[in-house]
């Protein structure tokens, strides 16, 4: 498991790169972060989001969505109320991790 460095989105832009992704990764989540995956493999990817906290009617849900070869997805903002470990992080994982990168961003609040 790795921990996802979380990028800063800002209004002069921000630059940013994919990394690779493992099997199971980490990101510090405040609510206003979006994870970018790109897959570049042969195979498809099951991104899942790991749900700590049940929902408004008791349920834990985890969110799993296919990413297919050749296509990115943008995930996000996360509840930090659903999705937030103890230390306020988010668990993803991945079915396919070749070839398969990504970037976690924060988008700050504009006041």
């Amino acid at each position: 498991m790795a921990e996802l460095t979380v990028l800063v989105a800002a209004e002069g832009g921000a630059a940013y790169s994919l990394g690779a992704v493992s099997s199971s990764d980490t990101f510090d989540n405040d609510g206003n972060t979006i994870l970018i995956v790109t897959n570049g493999g042969a195979s498809s990817d099951t991104v899942a989001f790991v749900g700590q906290a049940a929902c408004n009617y008791g349920v834990l849900h985890d969110t799993s969505v296919s990413v297919t070869n050749g296509t990115s997805k943008v995930f996000g903002p996360f509840s930090t109320a659903h999705f937030n470990n103890s230390t306020g992080h988010v668990t993803v994982t991945h079915t396919y991790t070749t070839t398969v990168t990504c970037v976690a961003i924060r988008v700050p609040r504009v006041v």
